[in-house]
């Protein structure tokens, strides 16, 4: 059979402050997600750490979660780069800096493996990234946005946490989640690639999504 073919898909949704392998349960180092996570902070060349990014004044955050293949130097941190130009702290946790974690699935064969309790280990690193996020003295807590590409992409859509001022869905073709929120945003393009950081569309189409959202009180 075929591999499925997939559009490229970026989704911007506002909200209200709303197995084949051996791999780690849920709850097992977590915090090696954070610890290890690649951040981009506005003013500043190159990438750093959580426990060195150091501003003059609190900045809003974007949290990024990387699919499943770990994250991408031109794909994810391509967007980390694009979003820290905008003024923002992009934070990438690193899922696969957990001890044991294997990869979700298979670039060659377009298979998974344990495709549902990667789903809860993501959900889960959602929760410690925000709670990271908001003890942090660099973050500007009332402007704390979550991005989610392919498997990060589903997580960012299943999250039911409330503080975020914005969810962004990349490359997943979910449309349930957007309900009747007004400024909820799909954006479509032509071809069959996944990745959506090359699309000069989904960059504007992010950009103009942060702004809007911005809260400036």
């Amino acid at each position: 059979m075929k591999p499925r073919q997939m559009k490229t898909i970026l989704r911007l949704a506002s909200i209200a402050l709303a197995c084949a392998f051996s791999a780690p349960a849920p709850g097992m180092d977590v915090d090696t997600t954070w610890d290890k996570a690649v951040v981009f902070v506005p003013g500043s060349v190159g990438k750093t750490t959580p426990d060195k990014v150091a501003v003059n004044n609190p900045l809003p955050v974007v949290i990024y979660l990387h699919g499943c293949t770990g994250i991408n130097p031109r794909h994810d941190e391509g967007w980390g780069d694009f979003i820290r130009g905008l003024g923002y702290v992009a934070v990438l946790p690193d899922s696969m800096a957990r001890p044991g974690r294997r990869s979700n699935c298979d670039a060659k064969t377009k298979s998974g493996g344990y495709f549902l309790q990667a789903n809860e280990m993501r959900l889960e690193e959602i929760g410690y990234a925000l709670e990271q996020v908001k003890k942090s003295a660099w973050a500007d807590t009332n402007n704390v946005y979550l991005m989610g590409h392919s498997e990060g992409g589903t997580a960012a859509a299943r999250t039911k946490l409330a503080g975020f001022r914005g969810i962004i869905i990349s490359g997943w073709t979910c449309t349930d989640k957007f309900g009747k929120r007004k400024k909820a945003r799909q954006v479509l393009f032509s071809g069959s690639q996944h990745g959506t950081y090359g699309q000069q569309e989904a960059r504007d189409a992010l950009a103009q999504f942060l702004k809007e959202n911005l809260s400036l009180k």
